[in-house]
């Protein structure tokens, strides 16, 4: 499955050609972990002296805390979503049994009241018994096993299971790209979601793959004011940072900048300013040298 006919049209920011054969959405999202452990922190570029001194503050978009969906239930004083969550399942397993879509519906939702406090455990733990329910009554390339698939890696990576999450979001994204095509939010979530784990362990030439072509969808289904778009370029100019192609991390910090300022987001604003002055420095420096 390599979906070829994804352009990689964030290039012509850049003001670079296209270049073919670039790999697909498909063909990152599934290669196998085991011939991750490149070392793209040595990327091409000369290092300057205090280069690391400084990092945007912003985390690399995992686009996830947007999914953390707001309850809407009555509640008794003394309990939390949790506790109210857990009483559902068990209500759910007796009345409709282990094998039921309403059971399912009861992990999964339980699991999202653990992922709001933070216990990722019980979260991926809920996730994946939903995920086998759903498996069972739909079969293994469903949109619900899918949404189970990104969630499981949702808490996988808040947990620092890095690659367990990067096996969950994989196959999160193949079912995405097979059912609803590479052009979906969903697919593009998942996307970047995989290039926030390949950030994370600083697999950096991966990261901007995932990232260029989440930026191709994001602008190809939203458009360019959409603030999706903003936030994926603010990672990618983090990620050229990070590979030391600081002129290209300059060019797209100022994208960025300009998406937030028009959105009037001025807590991105600040934060893309000072990268954007910390990379002038380094120019500066590098002249001097």
């Amino acid at each position: 499955m390599k979906p070829n006919d994804m352009l990689i049209s964030f290039r012509k920011l850049e003001g670079d050609k296209v270049e073919d054969g670039r790999p697909g959405l498909a063909e990152t999202a599934t290669k196998s972990t085991a011939d991750t452990a490149e070392t793209d922190s040595a990327s091409t570029g000369q290092s300057y002296q205090d280069e690391d001194d400084y990092d945007d503050v912003s985390e690399v978009s995992c686009m996830m805390e947007s999914s953390f969906v707001a309850f809407s239930l009555s509640l008794k004083p003394t309990e939390t979503q949790e506790i109210y969550w857990e009483k559902i399942v068990q209500d759910r397993l007796v009345q409709y049994g282990p094998r039921n879509r309403k059971t399912a519906e009861g992990f999964f939702n339980k699991g999202i009241a653990y992922m709001v406090i933070r216990d990722y455990d019980t979260a991926y733990s809920d996730f994946s018994i939903s995920s086998s329910i759903l498996q069972w009554i739909h079969g293994p390339d469903h949109l619900s096993v899918a949404k189970c698939y990104h969630y499981l890696g949702l808490a996988a990576y808040r947990g620092n299971k890095l690659s367990i999450a990067l096996s969950a979001f994989e196959t999160a994204f193949n079912i995405r790209y097979k059912v609803l095509g590479n052009l979906h939010v969903d697919t593009v979530e998942t996307c970047s979601s995989i290039g926030s784990v390949h950030y994370k362990v600083k697999e950096y030439r991966k990261a901007l793959k995932c990232y260029q072509q989440a930026m191709t969808a994001t602008r190809a289904i939203f458009g360019r004011d959409y603030p999706g778009v903003a936030m994926t370029a603010q990672s990618l100019a983090k990620i050229y940072y990070r590979m030391k192609q600081y002129k290209r991390a300059h060019k797209v910090y100022k994208f960025a900048l300009s998406r937030y300022a028009e959105l009037e987001d001025h807590v991105k604003v600040t934060q893309v300013a000072q990268a954007l002055q910390h990379l002038e420095k380094l120019d500066k420096r590098r002249t001097e040298i």
